[in-house]
């Protein structure tokens, strides 16, 4: 991973064992520091640190042997992607996202919309059922809420994931389809 974060910030990347889908979120504490297996809102709070709202982040992760199948954002506006794929010659396969950090609506693991600037999203990369092309779903949720898909039928053409947002709030979805029918 290539990054170039203020000295206030730390990435925190988490997956279950077993698992090609990780949590990747930038926190305001080290992260052998958080105890549970997800960061707190108080950790993925980044507004007294040196990225408030709206700043644009340039992450770049290396990959092997799986490409990115699949992107969730949640608490991030996705602003720009690119998918280096490694071949013989150039095994070096990476993918850089760039993302502006937001202000999330209040949702179920941030009921009262007190997070100031937030920026994390899940990755998966492969999938032995569904190819998803890359395609990006974004969301102005806190990051802790967009997720996998729930009780879906893996082997379905339909693109989806799984949002907790608050009865009578409202939030805003989007996906980027990157390469449809590829």
């Amino acid at each position: 991973m290539d990054l170039r974060l203020p000295s206030s910030i730390f990435v925190r990347v988490s997956s279950s064992p077993d698992s090609a889908i990780f949590r990747v979120s930038l926190v305001n504490t080290l992260p052998e520091n958080i105890s549970g297996e997800e960061p707190s809102l108080e950790e993925l709070d980044l507004s007294a640190t040196d990225i408030p709202v709206g700043t644009e982040v340039n992450l770049t992760f290396n990959y092997d042997p799986y490409e990115p199948n699949l992107l969730y954002a949640g608490g991030a506006e996705v602003t720009g992607y690119k998918l280096r794929r490694g071949d013989w010659d150039n095994p070096n396969a990476s993918f850089t996202i760039t993302a502006e950090t937001i202000a999330p609506v209040p949702s179920v693991s941030n009921p009262e919309g007190s997070i100031g600037s937030t920026l994390s999203f899940l990755v998966e990369l492969g999938n032995e059922y569904k190819y998803y092309g890359g395609a990006i779903f974004q969301s102005n949720v806190v990051g802790l809420d967009i997720g996998t898909a729930q009780l879906s039928d893996p082997w379905s053409s339909t693109y989806n994931f799984s949002l907790n947002g608050l009865a009578g709030t409202e939030c805003s979805c989007s996906g980027n389809f990157t390469q449809v029918g590829a």
